[in-house]
């Protein structure tokens, strides 16, 4: 069960601050849809996913793939890292190890590989990948930068136009968002952090 310690910091006169609700990714998806002015409906037609199965994701009864939060992410304007982690802007957030919301690679299986938010604030996130994906996705763009640091082990990172870019331990890469991309592990036990930037 992931756990979210948080501190939350007094203004000048100690009132406290509100704490952004802590509500889980379907609500971040249900209120970035409704800000949009979307109808489940329609985020089902533009992201090619079933409208109950949405439904389930907003109520927070089911989770989505990685491929699966990349469409919906898609189709609402933003990074899947964005909609996995909560502005932390006016707080201390810890995440322990273990803990965090995690996604894995294909619905409810983690042995294709998962991911977890470890950090955000002030719109920049930072998400862990481990185990995957061993695949390319479908090619996926987005606002902001992104940075890739290899932890441990090797992968390829195929940008649009470009050859592939492979990576070893401790290598980094950083590339718009908006420029269609690619990233498959190339070997078991790899480890790599994804930096998302506003």
């Amino acid at each position: 069960m992931s756990r979210r310690e948080t501190v939350v910091h007094r203004g000048a006169e100690g009132a406290q601050d509100s704490p952004e609700s802590e509500r889980g990714l379907g609500g971040r998806i249900r209120e970035r849809r409704r800000s949009l002015g979307l109808t489940l409906v329609e985020l089902a037609g533009a992201t090619d996913l079933s409208h109950p199965f949405l439904s389930q994701i907003e109520r927070d009864q089911a989770k989505p793939s990685m491929a699966s939060l990349r469409r919906i992410a898609g189709a609402l304007g933003v990074s899947e890292a964005a909609l996995l982690a909560p502005s932390t802007a006016s707080r201390v957030d810890v995440i322990r190890s273990g803990e965090g919301e995690v996604i894995y690679n294909a619905e409810d299986d983690p042995r294709t590989g998962w991911s977890r938010v470890v950090a955000s604030s002030n719109g920049v996130v930072v998400q862990e990948f481990a185990d995957g994906p061993f695949d390319f996705l479908d090619p996926y763009s987005h606002t902001g930068d992104e940075s890739l640091y290899v932890v441990a082990g090797r992968l390829e990172v195929l940008l649009e136009g470009d050859a592939p870019i492979e990576l070893g331990t401790r290598d980094t890469v950083t590339y718009p968002g908006a420029r269609p991309h690619q990233i498959r592990v190339l070997e078991p036990g790899t480890r790599f952090l994804m930096i998302h930037t506003p």
